[in-house]
Parts: C-alpha cells; sequence; structure tokens
C-alpha cells in the first residue's frame, strides 16, 4: 500500500458525488459556450492571474485536495441530509464511516442483516455509557491477553509502540477478525490520561494489517459526532469526537457482531501497512502526540 494513499474508489466518489447533487440546490450553469467559441475564433487567450502564475502544479493540486477537504466538512456541517453520502468518502483500509441517527447500540439485530449492513449501524435502542466500563477482559472483546513477544511472533507485521507512553500495561491478540488486531492497554495517568467512562482504562491503541475492501471494524457516527480529518506522520486520519459513537467489528465470515459497544475520543490513522485505532478520554493534541511517537 502506498503511505498516504486514500483508500476511495473512482467509481465511490462518482457514486456519492451524485447522490450528493441530489441533496444541493444549485443554480442551473451558465452557458459557456457562446464565450468559448469567441476566444477560439479570435485566437485570444484567458488571462491568467497572478496567483496562477506563481503556484507550482505540486502547489495546485495541493490547494485543490485543501479545497476539497473544506467542502466536504461545509457540506456536512450545513447539509445534514448529505451526510450520509459524503460519509462514503471517509474511511481508512479496514474501517468504515458511516453516519446514522443514533450513536447507541441495539439490544437486538435482524436476522437478514448478515454480511451487508453493520447490524448496530440501524440501531434505536439507548444504552447507557456507564454498561461498558468494565475490565477490558470482559466486556470490550479484545482477544486473548498475552505477553508482547509472544504477540509479535503471532503477527505477521511488527508491533508499533508509542514512545510517548512507553511499555503498555496489558497486550491483547484478536485472531478472530478478518485481520488479527493487536490491542495495547494503558492504565490512567490523570491528569493527561483520565480513565474513560466508556472503557474503563487510560488509552486502548489498536493496530492491524487493513484493506479497502474487507472491513475489520465499523463506526456508526451519531448527530453529535464531530469527524475531522487530520495528518499523522504524512499518513491520512481522522479525530473523532463530539459524543460516544458505535464500534462494531467483524467475523472472519463477514458477518458483523451483534454486540457492538460505544466508543469515546477516537483517533484513526494509517503507517506505513498499518492501520491504527486510538480511543481515550484525551484531547486531539495529546492523541497526536501519541500518535507521532509510534514506532
Amino acid at each position: 500500500m502506498t503511505e498516504g494513499r486514500w483508500p476511495v474508489r473512482d467509481e465511490d466518489l462518482e457514486a456519492a458525488l451524485a447522490r450528493l447533487r441530489e441533496e444541493l440546490d444549485l443554480p442551473p450553469a451558465p452557458d459557456l459556450s457562446g464565450p468559448v467559441r469567441q476566444r477560439l475564433l479570435t485566437g485570444q487567450q484567458p488571462s491568467r492571474s497572478r496567483w496562477s502564475t506563481l503556484l507550482t502544479p505540486r502547489s495546485r493540486l495541493a490547494a485543490a485536495l485543501l479545497a476539497c477537504a473544506l467542502l466536504a466538512a461545509l457540506v456536512i456541517g450545513l447539509w445534514p441530509a448529505a451526510r450520509s453520502a459524503v460519509a462514503e468518502w471517509f474511511g481508512l483500509p479496514g474501517i468504515e464511516i458511516r453516519f446514522v441517527a443514533s450513536p447507541t447500540p441495539a439490544t437486538a439485530t435482524s436476522p437478514a442483516q448478515g454480511q451487508g449492513t453493520p447490524p448496530a449501524l440501524v440501531a434505536t435502542a439507548t444504552v447507557p455509557a456507564t454498561a461498558v466500563t468494565a475490565e477490558p477482559r470482559s466486556s470490550l472483546s479484545l482477544g486473548t491477553e498475552m505477553s508482547l513477544d509472544e504477540a509479535q511472533q503471532r503477527v505477521p507485521f511488527r508491533i508499533l509502540l508509542p514512545a510517548a507512553l512507553g511499555t503498555p500495561d496489558a497486550v491483547y491478540l484478536d485472531e478472530g477478525r478478518p485481520a488479527p488486531v493487536v490491542t495495547l492497554v494503558y492504565r490512567p495517568r490523570p491528569p493527561e490520561i483520565p480513565a474513560s467512562e466508556v472503557t474503563g482504562v487510560g488509552l486502548l491503541i489498536m493496530q492491524f494489517q487493513g484493506s479497502p475492501n474487507e472491513p475489520v471494524f465499523a463506526k456508526g457516527m451519531g448527530p453529535e459526532s464531530v469527524i475531522e480529518p487530520v495528518t499523522v506522520r504524512n499518513g491520512p486520519g481522522y479525530w473523532i469526537t463530539g459524543g460516544p459513537h458505535m464500534l462494531i467489528v467483524r467475523t472472519p465470515g463477514g458477518e458483523w457482531q451483534d454486540q457492538p459497544r460505544l466508543a469515546g475520543n477516537t483517533l484513526l490513522w494509517v503507517h506505513r501497512d498499518l492501520t491504527l485505532r486510538l480511543e481515550g478520554d484525551i484531547s486531539k493534541e495529546t492523541a497526536l502526540l501519541i500518535a507521532e511517537s509510534m514506532e
């Protein structure tokens, strides 16, 4: 995988843009055929602005990408009805991100949901956040606890550790997913890293080799959730805050687990061939500092 590449297919982007166009009330485009034909007949060249002469091709591309990101953020903020279409732009290898009506897990799922839409993304039941504050060994379904060395021997990638935090307090390996997931658990370190009301621990740092075509996790973003594009060590990422959102995991057979849980502030990012997920009641600045120290 090329570092920093956004995992969005052309056909998916085209479909999302088509749905977005239906949501926006735009004026009809002006007829430019007359002025263009006149310029072609007279040989007149369009005037170039001062900025166009100063910008290099690389800087023009960067400016265009920035404009697209700002446009997406503007649309999400101003047109709630278009959030579901724009949400298809968001995602990282192995992680789907969807906007939903309610960020609360369902108490039951329909057998018809199968391998398609993650079951929790159509949930309406309310489950308080305090229902998932038990020890990670029981409620967070992180897999099997083992030593860092043992986990390293059982995964095909080098496990990254945050230099800013040091050795994790516990290590878990979940081999019951489409890709093995390693989770580093850190106890609370107040005041910078308080105990999370959602997980009951300080920090969870997950890492796995993700694929754009085979998600391992799905995230259900409620109306109060805020997603912000960020860059971590030249790789793409997202900072999710504004209220608890749903986290749903997938089995190797492609079925979505029917016991989703709420998640707190989360940083998602890609580094080389790994997709990483950091969760905790911390600020964006602290999360980025920890992510930048992963090595």
